[in-house]
């Protein structure tokens, strides 16, 4: 995700907005202030002027909430530097979705189902020959 320095930057999350606990940037919380969260999933609109304390280059934004939490990096570009408009970010360049992180490795389930029938098929086999 990208942030090309003007305007206000959105970050939705597909998240229930009443688990909401705090947002950090590089590992230090954000005053509240610095930012709004409304439904919609959840959506974090950060204030420009916040955005502007930091530096360019890569930062990492943890969305706490009291089942867990998500993050994302944020890329802050200068305003005269052009973007990549590619990626999930919308026509805007300063809205983006997050990773939850919520997802199972699909090779994880398949070795998972692997062992369950092999365990099936070798229960089966030992009671027809007994």
């Amino acid at each position: 995700m990208q942030y090309i320095g003007t305007g206000d930057y959105i970050l939705r999350l597909d998240k229930e907005p009443g688990k909401f606990m705090d947002v950090l940037m590089d590992g230090i919380y954000i005053n509240p202030s610095n930012y709004t969260v409304k439904e919609g999933s959840t959506i974090i609109t950060f204030y420009e002027n916040y955005l502007r304390t930091l530096q360019e280059g890569e930062h990492i934004i943890k969305v706490d909430f009291t089942d867990g939490y998500a993050d994302t990096m944020l890329t802050i570009l200068s305003s005269d530097l052009p973007s990549n408009k590619e990626s999930a970010i919308s026509e805007n360049n300063n809205e983006a979705a997050a990773k939850t992180g919520d997802v199972i490795p699909s090779i994880l389930l398949g070795v998972l189902f692997a062992s369950a029938a092999t365990a099936v098929i070798v229960c089966v086999k030992k009671r027809i020959s007994n």
